[in-house]
C-alpha cells in the first residue's frame, strides 16, 4: 500500500537553509504556523479568564468557564484544516513470496507503472522483511 500525496509547495523550489550545529542548536521546535496557533490559543485563554489584580493585591478571574466555552472560542478564532488534498491510496498485491528479490523487483516495477515514473525518476523503498515484506515509500 502506498499513500501518494501532493506537497503544498515543490520540494526543489524550497531554499535549503544551512545551519551550523553546536551544543545550543535546537533540533526540534514549533513551526511558525504552530507558534501563531499557540499565541492565538494563549490570548483566548487570557481573554476568557480575564485576570485582574486589585489594588490590595487580590487576584480575580472568570470562574464561570468550562471546556465547551473554551472549545467554541478556539474553533471560531483558529483556522483548522489540512494544506494538502487527500492522498491517493494505491494497493498492489504481490504474488509468490513477498520477500523474494525477484518479487520485490516485480512489485517495484508495478509501482513505477502505477505512478507513471520514468527511468530517471526515483522510487524510494523501505523494507521490513520481519513483518510483512517490502513497503514502498515514495519520497
Amino acid at each position: 500500500m502506498v499513500f501518494q500525496s501532493t506537497l503544498p509547495i515543490p520540494i526543489n523550489e524550497m531554499p535549503e537553509e544551512i545551519k551550523e550545529l553546536n551544543a545550543d542548536t535546537p533540533l526540534f521546535g514549533m513551526t511558525l504556523g504552530m507558534r501563531v496557533m499557540q499565541n492565538k490559543v494563549d490570548s483566548i485563554f487570557d481573554r476568557l479568564l480575564n485576570f485582574k489584580m486589585s489594588e490590595s493585591g487580590n487576584l480575580s478571574y472568570n470562574k464561570n468557564l468550562d471546556v465547551e466555552i473554551i472549545e467554541k472560542e478556539i474553533i471560531t478564532q483558529c483556522d483548522f484544516g489540512c494544506l494538502i488534498p487527500p492522498p491517493n491510496v494505491v494497493i498492489l498485491t504481490p504474488t509468490g513470496s513477498p520477500n523474494d528479490d525477484n518479487e520485490i523487483f516485480h512489485t517495484t516495477q508495478m509501482y513505477k507503472e502505477e505512478f507513471s515514473l520514468n527511468d530517471d525518476e526515483y522510487l524510494d523503498i523501505c523494507a521490513d522483511e520481519a513483518i510483512l515484506g517490502p513497503r514502498l515509500l515514495l519520497i
